[in-house]
């Protein structure tokens, strides 16, 4: 039988850490720079660690006063500790269905697709720039077998259909390019690089029973409905057939059921009650894990736990790694479990597993994605852009029902979370809290993820709620995907202001694309984050793009093709550092223990190969990770840099 949900949570709560109880090492690092992220000592010397407690900082022969002959020396080299960075919106059990499926995402610019290559042994990149390419590569990969095709990541808002043919062949008609491409017999499911949208062909219909087709239909399926669910089924106006393009996880589900058993993605949303398929996953997650933490993650938030399969995946992980790689938070879906507001307590950090893992909000998805033509906008999608046909994007909630849907969890106290990337539906969920807020105060931290689209109004207002101009004060902050100016920058001058290159506009909106110049000067804290498997987790990376501003019209991702996004968001290093360490630490309640180098806090470190801050922006991105530590156990990554 299943687990239920609430049973499968109040378990998850409650996983034994027991690896941890035994880290009794001394440790002083020394010979290094030691960034803190505490504004009240922003360098120092040397850190000792006893026990996994950050016990001094500060100069090397002060800490170095308390070496005893069972104290390690760590030499750091000239190298730079930071605090382990905070990786603060992700999904863990899709980026292991991702790393285990067969992939189609698009190259990466050169400067990222190059490092990415490099860690993985590959001599030339083998990920596809055009649609074409990608699904025949899947074609020849999957010729001969039986069941369902499956792929992740095709990407139309970066990638052309050929050379020279626009995406929209494609995407106007998904299912009209699938059958011409993959045996007729055979169902597929594509799933898009945002998560939010998929691609079927006619076969895939009918494996759940549903024509594609309006005439003929055996008596077996129904007949296509003439108006499906708003933002679900795409129907082709003049044919009223399906085009095969699905948006939103609502139009998922039958398809995903129907793959149980045939792909990775429906074992693993299906049948993780199975051990063999558990330990199958786990043993599957190692590499795509291992790939998180090397990249000096220390704490990872699990942004929308939405099924017993993923919580029994995630139980499993955790009580399976003697030696934990980072530290996991988990937001809960706000329409899983019902009974969730009054059984579940959920904690920032749990002292039984020593902080390893807990069920820490609740999150709540107010519009769909960006580039998928789904956010939810003040202004219609351009009309001269990829989007035309969008309008105002999938409103999936107006204001008042953003609230009814957060009142329980609100009044009892859990930190809320929202996915917000249209301004629309920033706006909403502003007007929900505030509405919250003055029924009932709730102090806790709230984050609006993504805020993609917005301007000095919009950034305003936030800082409006937060200084408690109209109720009391709501502790309301940003996360920003930040690939999104480096992967998408380019798609967004297209999709939302309906440019093609080299033409820029300074008073459209892609200028206030991810507005951190604007949050800085609003005093609105904004931390980045990867949205994996959406784009890669790598918070120097992160701190690359954020600080250049950088982006790449597909396919032209060489390193001197970048162009400088239009608008002012540029922000400093140090403030680009604040976003991946103490800032989404704070966001996620759990900065009275990580976040920064203070003495109490806990061991959450990573050695770093430079000092980002005397590195020039761009080649940030390229500093080795040589180890990282989890409460004081270490993680040695250099051997992967080599």
């Amino acid at each position: 039988m299943p687990c239920p949900a609430v049973v499968c949570c109040l378990a998850l709560l409650s996983v034994p850490m027991l690896a941890t109880s035994s880290n009794q090492e001394d440790i002083i690092f020394r010979n290094g720079t030691v960034l803190t992220m505490n504004p009240a000592q922003p360098h120092a010397q040397a850190v000792w660690v006893k026990n996994g407690i950050i016990l001094a900082v500060g100069e090397e022969d002060l800490v170095m006063e308390h070496e005893t002959k069972h104290t390690r020396v760590i030499d750091l080299q000239g190298g730079t500790l930071m605090p382990g960075f905070i990786e603060p919106h992700g999904h863990l059990l899709g980026t292991v269905v991702f790393s285990l499926a067969n992939q189609l995402s698009p190259c990466l610019p050169a400067p990222y697709q190059n490092l990415l290559d490099a860690r993985d042994g590959k001599e030339q990149p083998d990920c596809p720039l055009y649609i074409y390419n990608a699904l025949m590569n899947l074609a020849k990969k999957t010729r001969g077998g039986k069941g369902w095709i499956f792929g992740l990541g095709l990407d139309p808002s970066r990638m052309a259909y050929k050379k020279g043919v626009p995406a929209s062949v494609f995407h106007d008609n998904p299912r009209k390019i699938l059958d011409a491409t993959f045996p007729a017999d055979r169902p597929v499911f594509i799933m898009d690089q945002s998560g939010h949208l998929a691609y079927v062909n006619t076969k895939a219909f009918e494996a759940i029973k549903v024509c594609a087709q309006a005439d003929p239909c055996p008596s077996d399926r129904k007949t296509p409905p003439t108006a499906p669910p708003p933002g679900v089924w795409v129907i082709d106006p003049e044919t009223g057939q399906f085009t095969g393009l699905l948006q939103e996880q609502e139009a998922f589900g039958p398809f995903i059921k129907a793959m149980a058993g045939d792909t990775v993605l429906g074992a693993l949303t299906n049948e993780m009650n199975d051990p063999e398929t558990l330990k199958k996953a786990y043993e599957g997650s190692l590499s795509a894990l291992r790939n998180i933490a090397r990249t000096g993650v220390t704490t990872f938030v699990n942004g929308g736990v939405n099924t017993s399969a993923e919580v029994l995946f995630i139980e499993t992980l955790m009580q399976k790694w003697a030696k934990p790689m980072f530290r996991v938070r988990s937001l809960y879906a706000w329409d899983f479990e019902k009974e969730a507001p009054k059984k579940i307590k959920p904690t920032f950090w749990d002292e039984t597993n020593q902080g390893m893992y807990s069920v820490s909000g609740v999150k709540l998805w107010a519009d769909g994605s960006t580039q998928g033509c789904t956010a939810n906008l003040f202004a219609p999608y351009a009309a001269r852009g990829a989007c035309s046909s969008a309008g105002y994007g999938n409103e999936n909630f107006a204001w008042q029902t953003i609230q009814t849907n957060l009142e329980p969890y609100w009044n009892a106290g859990w930190a809320v979370q929202v996915h917000a990337n249209g301004d629309q539906a920033v706006q909403n969920t502003l007007r929900a809290m505030a509405s919250l807020q003055a029924a009932k105060a709730n102090n806790h931290p709230h984050v609006l993820i993504h805020f993609t689209v917005g301007d000095d109004r919009l950034v305003s207002q936030v800082a409006e709620i937060r200084e408690g101009v109209f109720v009391s004060p709501v502790d309301v902050s940003v996360t920003h995907l930040i690939g999104h100016v480096a992967y998408w920058g380019g798609a967004f001058q297209n999709i939302l202001d309906g440019l093609s290159p080299p033409e820029k506009d300074e008073t459209g909106r892609v200028p206030y694309l991810d507005p951190t110049g604007l949050e800085l000067r609003h005093g609105v804290p904004f931390s980045f984050h990867s949205d994996t498997p959406v784009s890669v987790v790598n918070p120097l990376w992160f701190v690359s793009q954020a600080v250049t501003r950088l982006t790449w019209f597909y396919p032209n991702l060489a390193a001197n093709q970048a162009s400088q996004m239009p608008g002012d968001q540029t922000i400093t290093v140090q403030q680009a550092l604040e976003a991946i360490t103490i800032v989404p630490a704070r966001q996620n309640g759990i900065s009275n223990y990580v976040g920064s180098i203070e003495v109490g806090k806990v061991a959450d470190l990573v050695h770093l190969a430079q000092n980002p801050l005397t590195t020039r922006p761009m080649d940030i991105r390229a500093i080795p990770v040589i180890a990282t530590y989890v409460h004081g156990m270490e993680h040695i990554w250099v051997e992967d840099e080599k």
